[in-house]
């Protein structure tokens, strides 16, 4: 099978997981929404749950516009099963090849 999206390990609610990153399946399924306004609307409009459907992770990147020079990153790492739903929502092509994919 061909990988469309990576899989990685992740540390979610205390348990090593199977996760996707957000931003790369927000990137596959061709969203036309800012990611971060994408992923906080998911969240909370079908209510996940930090530590059981994903993670956080804070992170600071180099940036010569940001005050400091630094600006802070925000990813989120999903369960295989968050990602699944969401693929499921986008209700496109892009939405339904990604649920597949994590179902296989």
């Amino acid at each position: 099978m061909q990988t469309i999206i990576s899989l990685h390990q992740s540390l979610i609610g205390g348990e090593l997981q199977q996760s996707v990153n957000a931003r790369e399946l927000h990137t596959f399924l061709q969203s036309k929404q800012r990611f971060s306004d994408w992923i906080k609307n998911r969240i909370e409009q079908y209510q996940f749950a930090q530590d059981v459907d994903f993670s956080v992770i804070h992170s600071f990147m180099n940036d010569a516009s940001a005050f400091g020079g630094k600006r802070k990153h925000t990813d989120y790492h999903l369960t295989l099963d968050m990602a699944k739903e969401l693929s499921m929502v986008e209700r496109n092509a892009k939405g339904r090849q990604a649920r597949r994919y994590f179902i296989d």
